[in-house]
């Protein structure tokens, strides 16, 4: 069976705090989905730079703020420490982004997020201002 029980509780923290990015739910509901999803020590890359827990966290507050869309999540595991996954934000008033990126997992939560093409993720911080 893949992916091994180990990963299903990662990836299922990291579905059930995207889904809740559905353009309606308010952010105090996500943030605990986001810190379940996410290691205190998670990093972010982006074309801009590389960001913390913290600053990823308003990033995705002003973006749910906007009323954003996370949809057509997929993912998947290559190997025990690693989820691949691709989904696409909509942000009204702009065009949708398809994004994929490999999170590297420790303690059942992300702690490193590295996109496929940082400049999606650079893109995407842009759209949160």
């Amino acid at each position: 069976v893949w992916p091994p029980r180990r990963l299903e509780i990662p990836m299922e923290k990291f579905r059930t705090y995207l889904e809740a990015i559905d353009g309606a739910t308010p952010w105090e509901t996500v943030a605990p989905l986001f810190d379940a999803a996410f290691h205190d020590d998670c990093i972010f890359v982006t074309s801009g730079g590389d960001m913390t827990k913290p600053q990823w966290a308003e990033m995705s507050k002003a973006l749910c703020a906007k009323g954003s869309v996370v949809s057509d999540f997929e993912a998947e595991a290559p190997d025990p420490n690693h989820i691949v996954y691709q989904l696409t934000l909509s942000t009204p008033g702009e065009e949708p982004m398809r994004m994929a990126a490999r999170g590297t997992l420790q303690d059942d939560r992300m702690i490193r997020v590295e996109p496929v093409d940082p400049e999606v993720y650079g893109e995407m911080v842009e759209r949160s201002r």
